[in-house]
């Protein structure tokens, strides 16, 4: 593939990137004032890019004393692939961060990446596993009846509830077992612990009064 070069932006006579995702800088010509010599040329070369914590290139762009940090697939995005709708993120088709071609980017909006990046499993869910029942931290948790307030199945952690009922989110089961909520998909729920028995290590009150009794179930 032919390599083409583009300016960058605000530094159109510094900079240019190319469609192979490379970034070069300028000759830059400079007045001096040194024995018989007006001016002196810095010749252009191929910046180094260097990899971010967060994985994706960079590289440090001058202009007079300043200088900024500029990720590298966003300058190619920017100089290669139209965005007609204004997008203010850019996506790695592939998942692969340091892979800056252009048919391996494209602009998105922030929820579009972030699902992307959920499916290819580069960013994963902080309650991922969290409920699950292999984590030692997990609490079984009791469904009972809306009305007779008897228990209907005991689970040994939050994510066994959600998958009996086919749920995605633990919202509504966690803050039903929480006491933030009076029920959830139909049903009551409490945590409980073993100790002869499944017993209630949450109460709940109203005035003082308990308004759910304490109850033991046999094995």
């Amino acid at each position: 593939m032919k390599e083409i070069w583009k300016d960058i932006k605000s530094y159109e006579e510094n900079y240019q990137v190319s469609n192979l995702s490379r970034i070069k800088s300028l000759d830059v010509t400079y007045e001096v004032k040194l024995h018989n010599v007006n001016e002196v040329t810095k010749k252009g070369k191929i910046l180094k890019q260097n990899l971010k914590s967060n994985g994706y290139l960079y590289v440090t762009l001058y202009k007079g004393k300043r200088h900024r940090t500029v990720t590298v697939h966003r300058l190619v995005a920017e100089a290669f692939i139209p965005n007609p709708n204004n997008y203010k993120e850019v996506n790695h088709i592939n998942g692969i961060k340091t892979d800056n071609r252009i048919e391996n980017l494209e602009w998105c909006t922030r929820s579009e990446n972030m699902k992307h990046a959920y499916k290819m499993e580069l960013k994963t869910s902080p309650n991922k596993g969290k409920f699950d029942e292999n984590n030692p931290k997990s609490k079984k948790i009791v469904m009972k009846d809306l009305e007779t307030n008897q228990v209907i199945k005991v689970f040994n952690s939050m994510n066994g509830a959600m998958r009996y009922l086919n749920v995605k989110s633990c919202g509504g089961i966690c803050n039903a077992v929480k006491g933030r909520k009076p029920s959830a998909y139909g049903y009551r729920w409490e945590y409980y612990q073993w100790k002869d028995g499944y017993k209630p290590i949450k109460w709940v009150f109203r005035k003082g009064e308990i308004i759910w009794k304490k109850q033991i179930l046999k094995q």
